[in-house]
């Protein structure tokens, strides 16, 4: 090979997440049940982040109301899910295939509003009451009119990879799995894998219904502990992949510019090199 074509010659650049963790974990969570207060003090006690998805209608009523569960109270949504964050579930939790396009804007503007009014920033994720496959895509575009940034949906894939498309946002598994697992799983292949994705879904009242919240504990235990993991809400997925898709870069591959407001980082070559804000980085192709 001449000393040119070794100056030309391609190094490996790999996406990676945030100050070189190899895998990301993330959890979402449906209805705002007050099994919350016991998941979400689970995951604080073991560095790990989760998204919940509320119903507005629900807030603060009761078993006796409702005919089915507790729900958390509104004044304790912003210091309970602090360390989280906060995503659209409709405000009456709605089979959105039975109601009309204006009611179903209604549910979710509407929820929208109100919950910002309780934690203070923009609500930007959501989650389809009860899921509806047949017109999902008739349904990720209502979400994106309405200013949604990132929608989850509950038919799991299995895998680890991230999502194409965020307002299709296909979880991993949902929670009813053998998490510890799952875990093994993803844990034994992130060294090898550059950006793995693990996203759990469910709702909380599945691990008391089920009686396994020894499942909840032991997998936040074992995942908390794993200092190769980046422990982050959907919000923060969506933000960092979506920063570091919009990077611009040079025909050569050896200038890379970053324009978000986030530190972006680059594997090249197995050296993790960090890009920051409204800088171009030279990494030395």
């Amino acid at each position: 090979m001449s000393p040119h074509q070794k100056e030309n010659q391609m190094k490996k650049v790999r996406f990676i997440w945030p100050e070189g963790h190899c895998g990301a974990v993330t959890s979402t969570w449906d209805d705002g049940t007050s099994h919350d207060r016991r998941l979400v003090g689970i995951f604080n006690q073991h560095g790990l982040k989760g998204s919940f998805y509320l119903n507005s209608g629900g807030l603060g009523r009761s078993a006796q109301e409702t005919g089915w569960k507790d729900y958390v109270h509104a004044d304790e949504v912003k210091s309970l899910y602090e360390r989280h964050e906060v995503g659209s579930h409709t405000v009456s939790h709605p089979h959105v295939w039975r109601i009309s396009q204006q009611a179903l804007n209604w549910e979710f503007t509407e929820d929208r509003h109100c919950l910002e009014a309780l934690v203070g920033y923009p609500i930007r994720g959501a989650v389809i009451p009860f899921g509806w496959a047949s017109g999902r895509n008739s349904l990720n575009e209502t979400l994106r009119v309405l200013g949604f940034q990132f929608a989850r949906n509950t038919d799991p894939f299995g895998g680890f990879e991230l999502p194409s498309d965020f307002l299709s946002w296909r979880p991993t598994a949902h929670c009813s799995v053998d998490l510890l697992a799952l875990w093994q799983r993803f844990s034994s292949g992130i060294a090898n894998a550059s950006g793995s994705l693990l996203n759990i879904w469910g709702h909380s009242y599945e691990f008391e219904d089920g009686g396994r919240w020894d499942h909840i504990e032991a997998f936040a235990a074992a995942a908390g502990a794993d200092a190769r993991v980046w422990h982050a809400t959907a919000g923060q997925i969506y933000d960092y992949v979506s920063a570091w898709r919009n990077m611009s870069w040079s025909v050569d591959g050896r200038l890379v510019y970053n324009p978000s407001a986030l530190t972006m980082f680059i594997e090249c070559d197995r050296v993790i090199i960090p890009v920051a804000p409204g800088t171009t980085q030279d990494i030395g192709r």
